[in-house]
């Protein structure tokens, strides 16, 4: 798990290179990490676990004067109600950025790897204004 954290960490790094950083005194922009595709047969409370940690990376890792990881509390205060983020996920990720009124939207996946069934990560980012890729990690 060590492994993963730090492949994280380096991934999001990247991440940052790859926003476009907002003027000073613009408000921060909203970056929503979705729930993780599980594709490791992990349990539920495991893959809630790694996409808060992802959050928690981004966190630490991006500028807070310029940049806001929302929270899961947050996506269900702006779908409103009635609605869920597992409504949303089935759509288009780009599309749930939007919905969610992020300005980018992280999405990725956990698979197991090898003979060692060693888990790994891969993130992917979009700019919810122009659906441009950014980075896949």
């Amino acid at each position: 798990m060590n492994r993963l954290v730090s492949a994280l960490i380096a991934s999001l790094l990247g991440l940052v290179g790859a926003l476009s950083v907002p003027d000073a005194a613009a408000a921060p922009q909203r970056i929503a990490v979705l729930p993780l595709d599980n594709k490791a047969d992990l349990t539920n409370e495991e893959t809630v676990y790694l996409t808060d940690m992802v959050r928690s990376v981004a966190r630490r890792s991006l500028p807070k004067t310029q940049f806001l990881i929302m929270t899961q509390e947050n996506f269900e205060v702006l779908l409103g109600p009635g609605k869920s983020l597992a409504d949303c996920i089935g759509e288009c990720a780009v599309e749930t950025g939007k919905n969610l009124k992020a300005h980018y939207v992280v999405t990725g996946s956990v698979i197991r790897f090898g003979s060692s069934g060693s888990l790994r990560m891969s993130l992917k980012a979009h700019a919810t204004r122009t659906g441009n890729p950014l980075i896949q990690i």
